[in-house]
């Protein structure tokens, strides 16, 4: 390929990429597991830590009732704003952690998906062109080390075929460089 059609692919694959960047979820079935499983998790948490709370609680009036406290004694209303003021806050903190951490949980899912949505697209690339170019991974993904093995595995396998036909190794002169 001549470095005009080698600058305009990368040009063009550059492009690709920041669209990509823009989506929100690059391997949906993944990340939704993950962020409904981290979901779950901190509900389930908190709802250990509600539990705990009203059990105190119920214990605080029980012992309002043993001191011989009526019904609708100064005890039991500071008791039960109490009880509604911390439940209420730790639905926000609830609310506030599920948000946070779904924000952190789709960052590093993309670095996770990333390679993985990579790799098909290069191995699709592969199976539909008989080529293949350079695989490279962007800067920050995980799995950093599989490029280059996975370059070298297919060169060498190439290289085996290059030598029982007798032909040449037919790599994609074009590179798929991440950003």
């Amino acid at each position: 390929m001549s470095d005009d059609t080698t600058t305009s692919f990368n040009t063009n694959n550059y492009r690709l990429n920041k669209k990509m960047r823009k989506k929100l979820l690059i391997y949906p079935k993944f990340q939704l597991v993950l962020l409904v499983v981290n979901a779950a998790t901190i509900t389930t948490c908190l709802a250990f830590v509600v539990f705990q709370i009203i059990s105190f609680f119920n214990h605080m009036r029980e012992l309002g009732v043993s001191a011989g406290f009526g019904e609708f004694h100064a005890y039991f209303k500071f008791i039960r704003l109490q009880e509604e003021t911390i439940i209420s806050n730790l639905l926000v903190a609830l609310l506030l952690a599920i948000i946070f951490s779904t924000i952190v949980y789709v960052f590093l899912s993309h670095k996770v998906s990333g390679p993985i949505v990579r790799l098909q697209s290069f191995f699709s690339a592969i199976a539909e062109k008989g080529t293949f170019s350079k695989l490279s991974f962007r800067k920050n993904d995980f799995f950093d080390e599989l490029p280059p093995i996975i370059n070298s595995a297919l060169l060498s396998v190439a290289d085996l075929n290059k030598q029982s036909m007798g032909g040449e190794v037919e790599e994609g002169s074009g590179t798929d460089e991440a950003d």
